[in-house]
């Protein structure tokens, strides 16, 4: 009964600690704000992004799946694991429409660097997208730039076939 009783007054307490972190004084206005209103308070002094950063992290959002498979393919004929990608590495290094001006088809040109364990880059890659109006991506070319000097020395037990050709 005793185990119960502390038990519940534990609970209790916490419950009433988490209900506390939910709100912040807000000093220039003497009042009490739910937490979740503090921080678009705060944010309101963050530095603005421009359109074309912005651009490029939704270019690269929406083909991150599309450059994770393609890497995935790529890597897979030389080392034994598959290496991340990380899309704050990643860049749009093209956009180009194909068919004119009122048509809705798109060659991206992506770089990427993928990476295997605490983000050691495996090397540098080219890979372009061909995007339809139907929002549909299929993988037009798969050019490897660059290779890593370094990961057969780290990681010398993940490689198959190195450096890749």
């Amino acid at each position: 009964m005793l185990k119960k009783v502390l038990t519940f007054i534990l609970i209790l307490i916490g419950l009433m600690t988490i209900s506390s972190f939910a709100y912040k004084y807000d000093k220039t206005n003497a009042e009490v704000v739910p937490f979740v209103k503090a921080i678009e308070k705060n944010n309101s002094s963050l530095p603005e992004v421009s359109t074309e950063k912005m651009c490029n992290d939704i270019i690269i959002s929406l083909l991150f799946t599309h450059t994770q498979r393609a890497v995935d393919n790529f890597y897979s004929k030389y080392l034994k694991e598959i290496p991340g990608v990380d899309p704050h590495y990643d860049k749009v290094l093209s956009i180009e429409r194909i068919g004119g001006e009122s048509r809705h088809y798109f060659l991206i040109k992506v770089e990427t660097m993928p990476y295997i364990g605490p983000h050691i880059t495996v090397g540098r890659d080219h890979i372009t997208f061909r995007l339809n109006a139907l929002g549909e991506v299929t993988l037009e070319k798969f050019e490897h730039i660059e290779s890593s000097k370094i990961l057969p020395l780290r990681y010398p037990d993940i490689i198959k076939n190195w450096p890749p050709q």
